[in-house]
């Protein structure tokens, strides 16, 4: 680029001319940026103005860059009066006479932490140790601008070191020669410009210098200035690479990359540093560099770079733009260099700034006072303490401090032995600054400022750590500085002061109580749940029922505490009826009251009605994946249902009428009575509500009324159901379904198989149809009803052995169709000759009786076999058609031997006693008294005597 002063302005172009030559340049071809090219206004144009111009390779002209007068500054000369003798060589310093730029909105002065785009918390914690930064352009070269304006302001500061700057120049110098391949003509106006700001001399002013680096890097948009500090960082780089980088110690840093390679990568247009790139530019200028990081969730991360040295550059780096930083003590240094601590007491004495003639007379007035000597030596200190303004001392000054008041001329050797007590008793052990010191119960003194940053640290900005801190989080308390004891509570109120100890020692309390919590049985849900769970509304110390008890009690309507029957007031219900939450499953807000019920799963938060009714459709959670058994269902039934305070039926949750302001628990069912108001609380309803309420009633009405037309009556027990709770016959009659399955039961078990098959109806008799039947009875009795059926159809046996079940033979004999088996069908036993089926049976069941050992009587009366014990002979038969009581010895009947004597048992029988002679013709004949004669009709006979004793055979009785 070349400056040119606009001479003349044509139709469509202007003339302009520097030192050697004279252009005419379009209107389209002037800008008023390079960057965004935005043309200029040609109205704006003026003679007497400049452009910055750029020629293409083959010397015609690419663009012009419009520049006013007056942002021209007086170090670029005017082109068309400077002659060539008089321009300066490009490796001579180009020093300006005393520079007065128009300084633009931007690099004036540095930048407030606050317009950085960063959260407040992030902010807050920069502004405890850094207080301003400078503002550095986006783009790849970001680091290396940003580290070229943060070197050229710590030299122009007059805070860094002679070594320091010194060695940067020098480096310089080397990197001309040693890097000459990638050196540049701008290489050399940035040099030059560099040996202008180092200024051995002091002949320059700091602000002077200022004022021009701020010109060249954010005013001038020529630059060239701005190039060559992004090389100059990168040829610092450069060069303690290609210094140090072929070392042993130093390979490791390369990995599989050459130093040139990385030279060349570093050195190019563009290029983003990394890790090494930092490290090697704190290497090559042999300074701190701490690289403060805020990443994209403003998590703040610092890293330093060749740590403890004594000169320091900060940055920071936000979305991979760099800015430099800058702290309170480096803002002190610059305030108050030693230069200025040393030499400014002097010029003071000279000028007469200070009242020190009023403490050299004090001193001399009483020489052989040293108590008066202290006082005044202590007095001499506090004016440069106070008068100066000088709050930090390093160890360096302080040397010098001494000697400047051993120089005033009041004090002997040995008195300045007295100033040592002073610093003692004014200097922080830990930062070695003179300060007003705080003395621990240690014995060591630190100043208040050390003190309390060294309490945020330990604490982690909690200052005050409580109890629970303090047993199970060691780390968290804070300690000395010095010597790393514990500070008391009292120490650390002094330190921080007494509003922030209070304010943070409640904070302390209050996370005490998260951290141990108090636990508490609800009265209501008897769960012991954490001080947290419940809720102190207005009424003081009432905090009875849980937080989830108390919100599904007012649900319910339930508007009192259910241990102290407090009323709830209206303004907290209020407050209650306003709180909404996120459903952990739809994440959609609802209203707390509304919108939800009480708690399912204990493996997550609360769900919303809604989802808990799709959880019910599905038979699972979907929040947690939980399978619902059925206690599980009816519990989410419960959660899901209401009752009605008037009917007592239950009703979902979800109708549109829960909708309504008031709480009290009715049913859309019974509510339609009243359209406008609450049938319990009288609380008018809203329009929308009303809307609801009347379709609800109009559809209630329509229901009734299609109801009436839906109805039967059940033939049997004559109540009126609705036709789709009924059974309907092919006949047009209806019935319960229950009341007509009872009835065919009934005729099926008493055989009544006409009526079973038939409708119930009076005088009906059409057949029921099969399938409604089966559907009608259980198959225990549809089996029963099919095989009496068959059975009147068919004469049908049933085959002793193997049930199978066949058309009877018209003969007795009958012959199983599968297993060949032999039986009577009469009696369905196995095959007997004799007729008789029931003596076959008996005298089968007599030799069974025999064959197992037992002593069988038979009955007089119905001939079954009877065995007993040994006790009584009196037996009775347990047939229900006979009960005759008979003797077992004899098998005579019992009656007749107990009314007319013994001789009515057989003659073998040993009760048997005969009857006299004489005493024949006496017997009577008793019906009143004796069974037999009762039978007869006339006297019995005693009974004859069997063939075989107890056993009858045919024709014996």
């Amino acid at each position: 680029m070349e400056l040119f002063k606009i001479s003349a302005i044509e139709k469509v172009s202007v003339k302009a001319k520097s030192n050697n030559q004279e252009i005419k340049i379009c209107f389209v071809d002037i800008v008023a940026d390079v960057e965004s090219k935005q043309r200029i206004d040609r109205n704006n144009i003026k003679v007497g103005d400049y452009l910055h111009v750029t020629f293409l390779a083959d010397g015609e002209i690419d663009l012009g860059v419009y520049i006013p007068r007056e942002r021209v500054k007086e170090n670029h000369a005017d082109p068309s009066e400077e002659s060539n003798s008089q321009r300066r060589s490009k490796t001579e310093p180009p020093i300006p006479s005393s520079p007065t730029p128009q300084l633009g909105p931007i690099g004036l002065k540095r930048q407030e932490l606050k317009h950085l785009l960063l959260p407040e918390n992030v902010l807050k914690a920069l502004g405890t140790k850094y207080f301003s930064y400078r503002y550095s352009r986006l783009d790849i070269n970001s680091f290396y601008r940003a580290a070229g304006i943060a070197v050229m302001e710590y030299i122009a500061n007059s805070i860094a070191t002679r070594e320091f700057k010194e060695k940067i120049y020098n480096s310089m110098l080397d990197a001309r020669i040693i890097l000459k391949n990638y050196w540049e003509d701008d290489n050399d106006t940035w040099l030059a410009m560099m040996g202008w700001f180092i200024d051995y001399d002091n002949s320059i002013t700091t602000a002077d210098k200022l004022q021009f680096l701020e010109q060249q890097v954010y005013i001038s948009t020529a630059y060239t200035y701005e190039s060559g500090l992004i090389l100059m960082i990168k040829f610092l780089e450069s060069l303690w690479v290609c210094k140090n980088g072929l070392n042993d110690e130093n390979k490791w840093y390369f990995d599989s990359q050459s130093p040139e390679q990385f030279i060349n990568a570093t050195i190019g247009v563009g290029s983003q540093p990394g890790e090494n790139d930092i490290l090697f530019f704190s290497f090559s200028i042999d300074a701190e560099i701490n690289i403060i990081r805020v990443d994209p969730s403003f998590k703040v991360i610092k890293n330093t770079y060749n740590e403890g040295k004594e000169n320091v550059l900060n940055f920071i780096e936000i979305n991979e733009t760099f800015y430099p930083i800058f702290s309170y003590e480096q803002l002190y240094y610059e305030s108050n260099p030693i230069e200025k601590a040393v030499l400014e007491p002097y010029r003071s004495l000279n000028g007469g700034k200070w009242p020190i003639e009023i403490i050299r007379e004090k001193a001399k007035s009483k020489e052989n006072s040293d108590q008066s000597k202290f006082e005044a030596l202590k007095a001499t200190l506090d004016l440069f303490l106070k008068e100066e303004e000088i709050s930090h001392f390093s160890w360096q000054t302080l040397g010098k401090i001494k000697e400047s008041i051993s120089s005033l001329g009041i004090f002997s050797d040995s008195d300045t032995e007295l100033l040592d007590k002073i610093i003692e008793d004014k200097q922080c052990q830990y930062c070695c600054v003179l300060k007003d010191v705080i003395t621990l119960k240690c014995n060591n003194k630190v100043c208040q400022e050390d003190l309390y940053n060294s309490i945020v640290q330990d604490t982690g900005n909690l200052i005050v750590i409580n109890n629970w801190e303090k047993e199970n989080q060691n780390e968290l308390i804070a300690k000395c500085p010095v010597c790393k004891e514990p500070l008391d509570e009292q120490t650390i109120e002094l330190a921080v002061g007494s509003e922030l100890y209070q304010a943070k020692k409640q904070e302390s309390l209050e996370r005490e109580r998260i951290q141990v919590p108090i636990k508490i049985q609800c009265k209501c849900c008897l769960v012991e749940k954490e001080e947290g769970n419940f809720y102190k509304y207005d009424v003081a110390d009432c905090a009875h029922v849980c937080l989830e008890c108390m919100l599904e009690n007012i649900r319910r309507n339930q508007l009192e505490c259910p241990e102290c029957h407090i009323q709830y007031s209206e303004p907290f219900l209020a407050t209650i009826k306003l709180w909404g939450m996120r459903c952990c499953f739809c994440k959609e807000g609802k209203n707390i009251l509304k919108g939800y019920s009480g708690k399912l799963c204990e493996a997550h938060n609360i769900t919303c009605l809604s989802c808990l009714n799709l959880f019910r459709e599905w038979k699972y959670c979907m929040a947690c994946g939980a399978q619902f058994d059925e206690d599980k269902l009816k519990e989410l039934n419960k959660l899901l249902e209401k009752e009605c305070t008037k009917c007592g039926k239950n009703y979902s949750r979800l109708e549109e009428l829960e909708s309504k302001d008031c709480l009290c628990n009715i049913c859309k069912s019974c509510q339609c009575e009243s359209i406008d108001s609450c049938i319990i609380c009288r609380k008018e309803f809203e329009d929308g509500i009303k809307n609801i309420l009347r379709k609800a009633k109009d559809d209630k009405n329509e229901e009734e009324r299609l109801r009436k037309l839906r109805i039967r009556q059940c033939v049997i027990c004559q109540e009126t159901r609705y036709i789709t709770d009924m059974r309907g016959l092919d006949c047009n009659h209806y019935f319960c379904e229950a009341c007509l399955a009872d009835m065919l039961k009934y005729y099926i078990e008493n055989r009544m198989l006409e009526k079973a098959t038939c409708c119930p109806h009076d005088d009906c008799g059409i057949q029921i149809n099969p399938h409604t039947l089966q559907s009608l009875l259980s198959p225990e009795l549809w089996n029963k009803l099919n095989v009496f059926l068959i059975s009147q159809q068919f004469n049908l046996v049933n085959c002793p052995n193997c049930k199978t079940q066949f058309e009877a033979p018209l003969s007795r004999k009958a012959i199983c169709l599968e297993c060949k088996c032999e039986f009577c069908k009469a009696c369905g036993d196995l095959w007997h000759e004799q007729p008789n089926c029931e003596e076959t049976q008996i005298q089968r069941r007599i030799k069974e009786m025999e064959d197992a050992g037992e002593v069988v009587s038979q009955c007089p009366g119905c001939k079954q076999p009877y065995i007993k014990d040994d006790h009584c002979e009196h037996v009775v038969c347990m047939n229900p058609k006979c009960k005759t009581s008979f003797c077992f010895t004899c098998s005579c009947l019992r009656s007749p031997t107990i009314e007319h004597g013994n001789h009515y048992h057989r003659p073998d029988c040993k009760w048997f006693f005969p009857l006299p002679e004489v005493e024949k013709a006496n017997e009577k004949y008793l019906p009143d008294k004796c069974d037999e004669c009762k039978r007869l009709g006339e006297l019995c006979k005693p009974p004859m005597q069997l063939a075989v004793q107890r056993k009858f055979a045919p024709g014996e009785i």
